[in-house]
């Protein structure tokens, strides 16, 4: 059986986060929360973090209510700040204790699961609330996650939201076919996510920063064991702490991901530069990059390298659907632009200029042939 990965964060110091593998110490994660899907797996978890029971006891009483009207049982809704853990104990072994009830009594019986849960894959709001599970069980303090931050930079976290993530993956059509790569992927979010609504082949996110990226690891943990408690496919998932631009990364970059994502919104000119020179235009053709902001640079950063400053020249962008506050950072509409990667179309460019030129020169002879033959007719006429 699969276990958490739990992360210790101390209140007062959010640098001081230590992150423990428990898959060898399971006399620590004595409790467990008992699946009701068929083929799920029930996951095991650490009572003394506060936070995960509640979490826990929450997510039943929100989810499952059809299988609790089944059970018969009624669960209290329990506050992560008021509540004793005691009592939250109490009420998620009521509930194994009612499921293991109903399965000794009803050995050829299923549970009712709740609506768009009853299948092995995700929509899109079941990804989504997974997602956001795993990260409140992965992140119980968000703000102490914020202030390790510098102020507007390029370290500068912000969360584009679920509902546009899921509408950029419609839009794109990813597929099993696909791998998918964030960079600067922070808790790793928008990579669990993809990996559970578009069942790429793989989902990778590559963060600098070494606190989110401590928080990333405990979120790809929680969100694998959730997936196998809900019972639910997902995609390979990689959630590495390191920075994108090293020559580690390049072959996963430009060679193996076929999407790449990244929130550059505010990213310096200097980095988006190395961006796109060290990486982005070496891609492959069909390489889609999705970005919070268009990849174009101001003409004194492009001026910097002269052979190959314009990216525009090998790749093609439009602007993607946009989903109402679709990001943390600021209530209006952020414009992701899809850029794809085509080295051909300079020569295409080329070509389409050679062929007008030769079609208008063509134009021009017939026009030249035709005033001949008029002259030559009026001629003949006056005589």
């Amino acid at each position: 059986m699969d276990l958490f990965q739990i992360q210790n964060h101390e209140e007062n110091n959010v640098d001081k986060i230590e992150s423990k593998m428990l898959e060898d110490e399971t006399d620590l994660l004595h409790e467990t929360l008992s699946t009701v899907f068929p083929n799920g797996k029930s996951i095991k978890f650490d009572s003394h973090k506060h936070h995960v029971p509640v979490i826990l006891l929450n997510m039943l009483k929100e989810l499952f209510e059809p299988v609790l009207n089944q059970l018969s049982i009624e669960l209290i809704a329990a506050n992560g700040k008021t509540t004793n853990t005691d009592n939250v104990l109490a009420e998620l072994a009521k509930f194994n204790e009612a499921v293991a009830l109903f399965r000794r009594d009803n050995p050829k019986k299923q549970l009712l699961l709740p609506k768009h849960w009853d299948q092995s894959t995700c929509t899109q709001q079941v990804a989504q609330k997974i997602t956001e599970i795993a990260k409140d069980l992965s992140v119980p303090y968000p703000k102490k996650l914020n202030q390790h931050y510098k102020g507007f930079s390029s370290e500068t976290y912000g969360e584009t939201m679920l509902e546009q993530i899921g509408s950029i993956v419609d839009e794109l059509k990813l597929n099993s076919s696909d791998v998918f790569v964030d960079l600067g992927s922070g808790i790793g979010q928008l990579v669990c996510f993809v990996a559970a609504y578009s069942k790429v082949k793989k989902a990778v996110g590559i963060e600098l920063s070494s606190v989110p990226a401590e928080y990333a690891v405990s979120q790809g943990m929680y969100f694998k064991n959730l997936m196998t408690f809900f019972d639910k496919q997902h995609g390979e998932i990689e959630l590495i702490q390191g920075d994108f631009l090293h020559p580690q990364f390049h072959d996963l970059i430009c060679k193996e991901a076929t999407v790449i994502f990244i929130n550059n919104y505010a990213f310096e000119d200097d980095l988006t530069r190395r961006i796109v020179f060290e990486l982005l235009q070496n891609c492959a053709d069909g390489t889609r990059i999705v970005s919070a902001k268009p990849l174009s640079l101001p003409r004194s950063v492009a001026s910097r390298r002269h052979a190959m400053s314009d990216f525009g020249s090998m790749s093609n962008s439009r602007t993607l659907r946009a989903t109402e506050s679709n990001v943390s950072w600021t209530s209006n509409i952020v414009e992701f632009t899809l850029t794809t990667v085509d080295h051909l179309k300079l020569f295409k460019s080329f070509e389409m200029q050679k062929e007008s030129k030769k079609s208008a020169n063509s134009k021009v002879k017939k026009v030249g042939k035709d005033f001949t033959k008029t002259s030559l007719k009026n001629k003949k006429e006056s005589k």
